[in-house]
């Protein structure tokens, strides 16, 4: 009697388990937001930022794209950051200025960590027209002296001064203001 309830509890554990895996596995295939949404919340963002890919792969919106950027954002993987915010510059889509803007700088960042420095300076210029404070130009600058990359951040100084020439009197006031900052501190820094 006793060899029937252990062998008949056993059963129902492994069809539990085997039910348990089935749905899992369905959820992977058929539900990869939902899993993606579950990993992020529990802290798992490599593996979210893997569904969330899926998602976009199966459906190329702008929410979706910006479900996957975010998601490569809190990853912290900027390989997976380049792939899509260099999709997003090949669609039609329009994201909230403040938030490109942010996202640029992080991407310029992702690109001068990946040694395509003439790339990264070349879209903190594309996203930083205006010059106002917090742009991804000033986010290289950043990167740069946390860095401690002179070689890097004399590329910066020489793509400012260009960018000075060309659009000084195309700025407000304000942004002239930010520009000159930053130029004499890269100058004085730099030595």
């Amino acid at each position: 009697m006793q060899k029937v309830v252990i062998k008949t509890a056993i059963i129902t554990l492994c069809i539990v388990l085997l039910l348990l895996g089935i749905a899992s596995c369905a959820l992977l295939i058929f539900a990869p937001k939902t899993v993606g949404d579950f990993l992020s919340n529990i802290g798992n963002e490599k593996g979210a930022l893997k569904q969330y890919e899926r998602v976009y792969n199966q459906e190329s919106t702008q929410e979706n794209l910006i479900l996957v950027i975010n998601s490569s954002l809190r990853a912290e993987d900027g390989d997976k950051l380049i792939v899509y915010f260099d999709e997003f510059e090949k669609k039609d889509f329009d994201f909230e200025q403040d938030y490109l803007s942010f996202v640029a700088g992080k991407y310029c960042v992702a690109l001068a960590k990946a040694n395509q420095a003439d790339k990264a300076l070349t879209a903190a210029e594309k996203y930083s027209s205006d010059y106002q404070s917090g742009n991804p130009m000033q986010a290289l600058i950043v990167y740069g002296l946390d860095s401690e990359n002179n070689q890097f951040l004399n590329l910066v100084l020489q793509r400012l001064t260009a960018f000075k020439q060309e659009n000084y009197n195309k700025l407000a006031d304000g942004a002239k203001a930010v520009l000159d900052e930053d130029i004499a501190r890269l100058t004085s820094y730099l030595g």
